[in-house]
């Protein structure tokens, strides 16, 4: 409050006669409060900053700008044209194309437990329970690794596991931290909610795109449902 250093908050802050305290770590010199209490009762007179200006209304965006890869629209590719057994889907015939261009010869399939083990860690961070590895062992229908890929995205522990990306992107966290630290009692809601919507949203994810995540190799995509266009 310029003029009345009695009533400022910045003046209480730094006495530390309230909850505010400042600075951190101690208390600064009478002096030191004395003149800031002086510059207040003279008005709190603050010199002139540099004031920006605004644009004049040149602004554009360049050609290699707009080309940039996450502002293109969305667009049919056609698939590499690969003559090789081991392409089973489009997937796979974009990766032997690079592979083959980068002089690379692809790893061997992975085994079946192999890859509900690659599956499960990915998707939800824990590994698969002995149940669930010889279930997947015993089916022989060619969906075998589709359903696998379905109860993984469609379990809680799928949004639980992708879901802390995206609260430490927004830098969540159950207290206010810092100083005072107190609890958000409801806090826990929007982690809940966001892994909810995570789980919700992978249903209608294609399971060739879990084989994406979890193997370097087409076997993954092989048991996974091919996708139905060359998108």
């Amino acid at each position: 409050m310029p003029g009345d250093a009695e009533k400022s908050l910045l003046v209480r802050a730094v006495l530390q006669t309230g909850d505010l305290k400042m600075p951190m770590g101690g208390k600064l010199p009478d002096n030191q409060i004395e003149d800031l209490k002086t510059w207040i009762r003279a008005g709190a007179i603050w010199p002139q900053s540099h004031t920006a200006k605004a644009n004049d209304g040149d602004f554009s965006i360049t050609g290699p700008q707009r080309g940039f890869w996450s502002f293109k629209a969305f667009g049919n590719t056609a698939p590499p044209n690969i003559n090789d057994k081991r392409a089973v889907n489009y997937i796979d015939r974009f990766l032997l194309a690079r592979l083959k261009e980068e002089g690379i010869e692809p790893v061997a399939p992975a085994d079946k437990r192999t890859l509900i083990r690659r599956a499960t860690y990915d998707l939800t961070g824990l590994p698969p329970t002995p149940e669930e590895v010889d279930a997947f062992l015993r089916d022989r229908s060619p969906d075998a690794f589709a359903k696998v890929a379905d109860r993984l995205l469609a379990s809680p522990r799928y949004g639980e596991r992708w879901g802390r990306h995206w609260l430490d992107v927004a830098r969540y966290a159950d207290s206010s931290g810092f100083q005072y630290d107190r609890d958000r009692p409801t806090a826990w809601i929007r982690a809940v909610a966001l892994g909810d919507s995570l789980r919700v949203e992978a249903r209608g994810v294609r399971r060739f795109s879990v084989a994406v995540r979890v193997s370097n190799w087409h076997s993954l995509y092989s048991m996974a449902r091919p996708s139905p266009s060359p998108r």
